[in-house]
């Protein structure tokens, strides 16, 4: 369903059709050419086969489109902007097309039910004029049993960017609500409007997305949140101060120089219509709590060690705990929180699987559910605490918290790696040692056996003589 990139393709949101186009493509393969590659999954989940005709929705600039043209019978690239459909037709797309998402519903030559499937990767988000419009006008260009697979951002999508962008304008007397271009549904809102346009959902999931960008938030937001900067159009100093303002509160975002940016990412996987299954398959998110409760079985995990130290730092009296070292012990807390849910989320299927084939009791599971639930409650109780420390923090502490953590797994592995390759190193230079030690020993016995082979002909011949 979303994509933590609110990139990708440029559908309008609040202007009117015929408005200004304000996306570049050159801009586009500058700061965003990790789009296409993150949209590879959702190609493979698409599974387009030779004998299918398929809508690309939000194509861009056509980069998985060409791909996609290889696999199937035939692609219909649509994209709102005029910029971005010239650059995929220099990228190969053979039929791409300038079509408005909220103007598909009423388009005679798409929505007539002939294609096996639509495709959209990071786009969906972008039509926010009437999103509900454009559900339905997917409806209409699918054939009967036809599927839909998409990625699109959702709930808490880029939420540091955007409210440090949203906060800026509220200083300089903008509201942003008129310029935020973006529409992040939750699983629930989301599967309710695809309902009510003719699909039924068999499951849903969102789930965090760290995306490295190429270039900096800078790049980003001339990318992708230009329309923040639209009232200021004629004030380029205006304009920068805003950027620096926004890249300097993200400071914390960046590694070595290196800029990273949390998005909130959902997959349709799998959607039919008319009255067929609808599986919306979205990777989620899904921010469960832990909670305080007393209960027979055993826990799932052992002893919450930074959520321990954080209250042991609120009891401390003498000295009093300074707030940014109680700040600092709550994102550590927040950290453990992520690493608990996203391995929930690894072993909930199977041990789903585990029960149902009876390997396992129902006891296992039930301490399972029971911790799930006491998941929501931590994350409950993290996100008031946050509050209390600064206003918004409890709709961004996570997103930081998941970027610090695939941080340190990235760290890991590559020192991991690291180690690995220097004992390989060692191993090679015993071997290469090894060997020029036997090949030494080798030549020292083939002069030995040389030297002997003269003397015995050296005796022969004094003998004969």
């Amino acid at each position: 369903m979303t994509s933590q990139d609110s990139h990708s393709s440029a559908f309008s949101t609040n202007a009117a059709v015929g408005a200004k186009d304000n996306w570049s493509s050159q801009k586009y393969v500058k700061n965003a050419s990790f789009v296409p590659l993150l949209g590879a999954p959702v190609v493979e989940l698409l599974d387009p086969q030779p004998h299918e005709r398929i809508l690309d929705l939000g194509a861009g600039d056509g980069v998985l489109t060409a791909d996609l043209q290889k696999r199937c019978q035939s692609v219909v690239a649509v994209d709102a902007s005029a910029d971005m459909i010239a650059a995929a037709h220099k990228n190969g797309c053979q039929d791409a097309r300038v079509v408005d998402g909220h103007d598909l519903v009423d388009h005679d030559e798409l929505a007539n039910g002939q294609f096996d499937a639509v495709f959209s990767n990071a786009a969906l988000h972008w039509m926010k004029k009437d999103p509900a419009r454009v559900i339905q006008g997917v409806n209409k260009c699918l054939k009967p049993g036809g599927r839909f697979v998409a990625e699109m951002g959702g709930h808490m999508n880029v939420a540091e960017v955007r409210s440090n962008l949203h906060a800026a304008l509220k200083k300089r007397g903008v509201n942003p609500e008129e310029y935020d271009p973006w529409f992040f549904p939750g699983i629930k809102t989301y599967s309710r409007m695809l309902e009510e346009n003719g699909f039924r959902v068999d499951s849903i999931e969102l789930i965090p997305r760290p995306t490295r960008l190429h270039t900096d938030i800078a790049g980003w937001i001339d990318t992708f949140g230009f329309l923040y900067l639209k009232p200021f159009e004629a004030d380029e100093k205006e304009r920068q101060a805003i950027i620096d303002e926004v890249q300097g509160n993200l400071q914390f975002s960046q590694d070595e120089g290196q800029w990273y940016i949390i998005m909130g990412s959902v997959w349709l996987a799998i959607i039919y219509v008319g009255g067929w299954i609808l599986s919306m398959r979205v990777f989620g998110y899904f921010w469960k709590n832990r909670k305080l409760a007393i209960n027979d079985a055993e826990p799932w995990f052992g002893e919450h060690v930074s959520r321990n130290q954080y209250i042991a730092l609120l009891q401390q009296e003498d000295p009093e705990a300074t707030e940014n070292q109680l700040m600092a012990a709550l994102m550590r807390r927040a950290m453990e929180d992520v690493i608990r849910v996203l391995s929930m989320r690894a072993d909930k299927p199977v041990l789903a699987s585990l029960v149902k084939q009876g390997t396992v009791g129902d006891d296992i599971w039930t301490q399972f559910t029971l911790s799930e639930k006491e998941m929501e409650a931590e994350i409950m109780s993290l996100m008031q605490e946050a509050n209390t420390f600064k206003e918004g923090w409890d709709q961004t502490i996570l997103q930081t918290a998941s970027e610090m953590v695939m941080h340190d797994k990235t760290k890991k592995l590559q020192k991991k790696l690291d180690t690995r390759r220097e004992e390989e190193n060692r191993r090679e230079a015993f071997r290469e040692q090894r060997t020029e030690e036997l090949m030494a020993v080798q030549a020292k016995k083939d002069s030995t056996i040389s030297a002997t082979e003269m003397a015995a002909k050296e005796t022969e011949s004094a003998a004969e003589a």
